[in-house]
C-alpha cells in the first residue's frame, strides 16, 4: 500500500511512461503499475503464473505480458505454483520450501522458460525504463544479474529484499543499488 502511494506521488506529473513489472501477479488488485496504466502508461509485465498473464492479456491489452521467468541465463527452470494467483509462487528452491511451510500445500511444478532481463528488453526494443518493480520471491538477485542497470537507467526502482535487518546494509541487492547511485 505505501509503495503504491509513493510510486503514484513520484510520477504524479507523468501522464505517460514505461514500466516493467517482474513478478507482476494481478493486473489490478495490489498492482504497483495499474494506476500508471490507468493514466496512460504502458509496459512489460512478467510472471510465472500463466493465469496471471492471461488476466493481464485480458485487462491490459496494450502492455506486453510474458509468462516466463527472469534470471541470469537463458534456460528451462522449475516454477513452483502453490496457487495460480499466489504472491508466493517462485522459481527459487529455498523460497519454495519457505512457502510450503507457510501455506501447507505442495506446489505444482511446471517447466518454464527463463530469459535474461536484457534479452526481453532488447527483443522488445526498450531503450529506457521509467519505473521498474521486481518482486520474485527470493530470485531478485538473479534477475538483476541479467540486467544492465546503466544502459536502461530506470528513474525509480522498487525491489523486494528479504532481510531481517532494516535498512538491509549488508544485503547484496541493497549494496548493488547503492553502489550504482540509487
Amino acid at each position: 500500500f505505501f509503495v503504491n502511494l509513493f510510486v503514484n506521488n513520484y510520477f504524479r506529473d507523468n501522464s505517460s511512461g514505461l514500466y516493467v513489472d517482474i513478478g507482476c501477479n494481478q493486473p489490478k488488485i495490489n498492482s504497483l503499475t495499474f494506476s500508471l496504466f490507468d493514466k496512460g502508461w504502458s509496459g512489460i509485465n512478467i510472471d510465472i503464473s500463466s493465469r496471471c498473464i492471461k488476466l493481464y492479456n485480458f485487462f491490459r491489452k496494450k502492455d506486453l505480458n510474458f509468462n516466463i521467468s527472469i534470471g541470469a541465463e537463458d534456460k528451462l527452470v522449475n516454477s513452483y505454483i502453490f496457487y495460480e494467483n499466489c504472491t508466493m509462487n517462485t522459481v527459487d528452491d529455498n523460497f519454495k520450501d519457505f512457502t510450503f511451510k507457510s501455506v501447507k500445500k505442495k506446489p505444482e511444478i511446471h517447466k518454464i522458460k527463463k530469459k535474461t532481463f536484457n534479452q526481453i528488453l532488447e527483443k522488445n526494443n526498450i531503450k529506457k525504463i521509467d519505473y521498474l518493480n521486481i518482486d520474485v520471491e527470493g530470485y531478485e538477485t538473479k534477475v538483476i544479474k541479467g540486467f544492465d542497470l546503466k544502459k536502461y537507467c530506470p528513474s525509480l526502482v522498487s525491489i523486494e529484499i528479504h532481510d531481517k535487518q532494516c535498512p538491509p546494509i549488508n544485503n547484496e541487492i541493497y549494496k548493488y543499488f547503492i553502489n550504482n547511485k540509487y
